[in-house]
């Protein structure tokens, strides 16, 4: 029975996977781009069933570093990209929710075809964050029976909780790179997914018995930021226009 289950259910997931790839080559299936209603300095990506995106009071330039998994560092052009705030509704044409590896090709489509943005790629020498193992051991468990990989950040009253389940130490160090604004690359040498929870203090002050996201890194995960430089690859605008109408 358990057998039939399995040889039932692959090839559907393969099937869906296969279709959300070639749409994520074809674009949205609809897409309306507004000004936000809510012009604040918080954004949100919302995946919904039925393949629907909602994005809020999101940049030009905010935009291109979510369609490329960029820090800010990471993307160059004119002032203006990080001026206008647009809130984005879409429908990629398939019931699967769009996960995160279909929904970058999907941005980078949109991107074309309504901000028509044209680019090329630099490396350039740029201040990073090292990620490696500190001189007391790392402490994290490794996970090899999840079959997925779930990363979330999670804010509450001035703190931030990093809570993933078997993520590879790119990927933490890519999360970290977010919430730093500087690339952080991973010099661990430590394969396979781990299971992490750490949290630090947004903006710890003097008097604080909250810890800094350095502190907490070497408390709770046995891990150390090394600042240094490094090559990064960079994305440069080179035209791109405000959107087109819906």
């Amino acid at each position: 029975m358990k057998i039939w289950w399995l040889r039932r259910t692959i090839p559907v997931f393969i099937a869906a996977g296969f279709a959300l790839s070639i749409l994520a080559q074809s674009g949205f299936e609809v897409a309306s781009i507004r000004p936000a209603a809510n012009d604040s300095r918080g954004t949100s990506f919302d995946m919904f069933e039925g393949g629907r995106l909602r994005v809020t009071s999101v940049t030009l330039y905010g935009l291109i570093k979510s369609a490329w998994m960029l820090q800010g560092s990471q993307v160059a052009g004119p002032g203006w990209l990080d001026g206008d705030r647009y809130d984005i509704e879409a429908k990629s044409g398939h019931p699967e929710r769009i996960d995160t590896d279909h929904l970058q090709p999907l941005l980078q489509k949109l991107l074309a075809d309504r901000f028509a943005l044209k680019f090329h790629w630099e490396t350039r020498e740029q201040p990073v964050y090292a990620l490696v193992v500190d001189k007391s051991g790392a402490t994290l468990k490794e996970n090899r029976d999840a079959s997925i990989t779930v990363l979330n950040t999670r804010r509450g009253a001035g703190t931030v909780r990093i809570v993933g389940t078997k993520v590879s130490m790119e990927q933490l160090a890519r999360s970290i790179g977010t919430e730093l604004g500087r690339v952080v690359v991973d010099k661990t040498e430590l394969p396979g997914g781990y299971d992490v929870n750490f949290e630090w203090e947004a903006e710890p002050a003097a008097e604080s018995l909250s810890p800094s996201i350095f502190t907490a890194l070497r408390e709770q995960l046995g891990l150390k930021l090394e600042s240094t430089k490094g090559p990064v690859k960079v994305l440069v605008v080179d035209s791109a226009q405000k959107a087109s109408p819906d």
